[in-house]
C-alpha cells in the first residue's frame, strides 16, 4: 500500500514562477477551459511542491501552494489523500484516509462513491481518494487542481464582493470608481466563472467538479456576486439618471435666461419703435 498526503494553502503574496519548471501530470494539464488555462500557471518548484496562479494579472489573482509538508506555516485550505492499495478498498482503507483529511475516523467505506477506477469522497475538508491502478495517482492530482480552481473562484469572487461593498458604503462614494469596480467584476463573471470549467471529453472530471461545487457552494457564492451586481448596477443606473436630469435642469435654466434676455430685448425694441413714432 503506499499513501499520500498532500495540503493546499493559501498564498497571500503572488510568487515569481519565471524561473519554474512547468507542473505535469500525465502530460500538460489540458483538461480545463482554454481562456483558464491562458491565465494560468501551474509551476512545481526543486521541493515537487506546486505553485498554482489563477486568473495571472488580475487584481483579484490568486496564488496557492500544494505540498506533501503537513506543517507550513501558511493558511491550509485543505487535505487531500491517496491511497494506491493491492488489496480491494475496505473500512480500514476509509478510516486511515478520513483520520488524514478529518483527523478522525468519521468517513466509513459506505461514505464513498464508487467509480471504475476508484473510490472517492469529497467535502468541505478535503479529497479521500483509493484506487488498486497505480496510474490513478494521476488522477488523484487533476482532482487537486480543480479543487484548487475552486479556492480561487471562491477567494476572487470574495475580494470583488468585499470590494464593491466598501465602495457603496463610502461615504464619498466615487461612481466613476464603482463603475470600474462593476465592470471588473462582470468580466470576471463573464471570462473566467463557469459552471462547469472542465471540457465535456474529460467525462470523469466533470463529475468531480460537481462534487466539488456542491462540497464548496461555488455556485451559490457566484450567484450572489450576480445579486450584488445586479443591485450596484441599478446604483449606477441611478446615478446616471440623476446626473441626466441634472444636465437637463441647467440646460432648461440656461434656455430660460436666454427667452427672458430675448424677451426684455424684444419689449425695449417694442418701446423704441414706439417712441419713434411718437416723435
Amino acid at each position: 500500500m503506499t499513501h499520500f498526503i498532500y495540503k493546499i494553502y493559501k498564498l497571500e503574496t503572488n510568487p515569481s514562477t519565471n524561473e519554474l519548471d512547468d507542473l505535469i501530470i500525465g502530460g500538460k494539464i489540458k483538461f480545463l477551459r482554454e481562456i483558464l488555462l491562458n491565465n494560468c500557471q501551474f509551476k512545481q518548484d526543486v521541493n515537487n511542491d506546486w505553485i498554482l496562479k489563477f486568473f495571472v494579472g488580475k487584481n483579484y489573482e490568486q496564488s496557492f501552494l500544494i505540498s506533501k509538508n503537513l506543517f507550513r506555516r501558511e493558511l491550509c485550505l485543505s487535505t487531500s489523500s491517496l491511497i494506491i492499495g493491492k488489496d480491494d478498498f475496505n473500512n480500514n482503507d476509509a478510516e486511515l484516509l478520513s483520520s488524514s483529511v478529518r483527523e478522525n475516523k468519521s468517513l466509513k467505506i459506505a461514505d464513498f462513491t464508487e467509480y471504475p477506477s476508484h473510490y472517492s469522497h469529497i467535502d468541505g475538508k478535503g479529497i479521500s481518494f483509493f484506487s488498486k491502478l497505480d496510474g490513478q495517482r494521476e488522477q488523484f492530482e487533476r482532482h487537486i487542481i480543480l479543487q484548487s480552481l475552486a479556492y480561487a473562484y471562491l477567494g476572487a469572487i470574495e475580494f470583488i464582493a468585499n470590494k464593491l461593498a466598501e465602495k457603496i458604503n463610502c461615504h464619498d462614494c466615487n461612481i466613476n470608481e464603482l463603475n470600474e469596480l462593476y465592470i471588473e467584476a462582470a468580466k470576471f463573471n463573464s471570462m473566467f466563472f463557469f459552471h462547469q470549467p472542465v471540457l465535456s471529453k474529460n467525462t470523469s472530471l466533470t463529475e468531480t467538479w460537481k462534487c466539488i461545487d456542491k462540497a464548496l457552494d461555488i455556485n451559490v457564492s457566484s450567484n450572489e456576486l450576480l445579486g450584488q451586481l445586479s443591485n450596484v448596477h441599478y446604483i449606477l443606473n441611478l446615478e446616471a439618471e440623476k446626473e441626466k436630469a441634472e444636465l437637463d435642469n441647467r440646460y432648461q435654466a440656461k434656455q430660460d435666461k436666454l427667452n427672458t434676455r430675448f424677451t426684455i430685448i424684444g419689449i425695449i425694441i417694442g418701446l423704441l419703435s414706439l417712441i419713434e413714432l411718437f416723435k
